[in-house]
């Protein structure tokens, strides 16, 4: 006797659509969890005043901790690249030792918003 399913063989779809059903969950199982999940994004508002708020009170708070520690980090934010910047400076001359990231990374950060601004304007 064979182990190869042969093609006349009837009653071998019907198993394997049997098979098929036992491990795929209803459709209504799957629907359900994503019809709450959906419901739970349409909840959630996004202030996007209140995260630069909390972005700003984060950054002083860590501002003051280095400080506290005698660190010479100092956290920031560039308004116009939108990006989180850090400086590492010398404590005695005040000079800037490391940017992360790094000033032209910020530049291209920049041109790259300038040019996204430009681009919205002539679109519309």
């Amino acid at each position: 006797m064979s182990n190869t399913i042969q093609a006349a063989d009837s009653s071998v779809p019907q198993a394997v659509a049997a098979r098929i059903a036992a491990v795929r969950p209803a459709p209504a199982d799957v629907a359900q969890p994503r019809a709450a999940a959906q419901e739970e994004r349409k909840q959630v508002q996004i202030d996007p005043q209140e995260m630069r708020k909390a972005l700003q009170e984060a950054v002083e708070q860590l501002n003051d901790r280095m400080r506290q520690m005698s660190r010479n980090l100092a956290f920031s934010v560039d308004d116009k690249a939108n990006r989180t910047v850090i400086t590492v400076t010398n404590s005695t001359t005040g000079e800037v030792v490391r940017q992360i990231p790094n000033e032209i990374v910020l530049e291209v950060s920049r041109s790259i918003e300038d040019f996204k601004g430009l681009l919205h304007n002539t679109v519309s």
